[in-house]
């Protein structure tokens, strides 16, 4: 799904409503896709599950970069890469869990851009050195989560810890984007 653009509306790539699941997964690619809310991906109870698959270079001109939960139905994102979706790549609008710690098993979790994982947007509780892609929650509890088990908020010198990778992993034939930069509002990134 690469290249789509929805004005005024959510889902530039894929947009899931009601009690659907979607599920991506085998080296899928969503990438160069716009749209207000949710660049990539907006749902709203819809269980979307994402495993060994792309989420790349994805904008919203108001939130959600790559993926924009309007109403939250639990889902999981494993062994993937999340890189270059513009300053808060996900936005879980609603309570539920996206699951983003690959079941407890930091090998299958996510690639955020770099190796010191997403950068967190909540204030208070979440890693704000990270120059990873943003999330919204505070990366391991509360009413808008998505769960990178942060075990560590980190500071300038010392890495946050959480279950993510620490390596661009190889999806689809392709090695994940390496991104620098902070992805926070107002701060550009590179991403290649």
């Amino acid at each position: 799904f690469s290249g789509n653009t929805v004005n005024g509306a959510g889902g530039g790539g894929i947009y899931g409503q009601g009690s659907a699941q979607i599920t991506l997964q085998n080296g899928a690619v969503i990438s160069g896709n716009q749209a207000s809310f949710g660049g990539a991906i907006f749902v709203g109870a819809v269980t979307l599950s994402i495993s060994n698959s792309r989420i790349e270079s994805n904008t919203a001109t108001t939130a959600g970069g790559a993926i924009y939960y309007s109403t939250v139905n639990n889902g999981s994102i494993t062994h993937s890469c999340i890189t270059g979706n513009g300053d808060t790549a996900v936005i879980a609008s609603s309570t539920g869990v996206l699951d983003a710690t690959g079941g407890g098993n930091v090998a299958n979790a996510s690639w955020w851009g770099t190796s010191w994982g997403p950068r967190i947007a909540a204030a208070g509780g979440g890693s704000a050195v990270s120059n990873g892609d943003s999330i919204s929650g505070n990366g391991s509890s509360g009413a808008n989560l998505v769960d990178v088990d942060l075990t560590s908020a980190g500071n300038e010198v010392t890495p946050p810890t959480g279950a993510w990778l620490t390596a661009a992993p190889t999806i689809g034939g392709v090695t994940c984007q390496v991104c620098i930069g902070v992805s926070s509002a107002g701060h550009a990134r590179v991403c290649s």
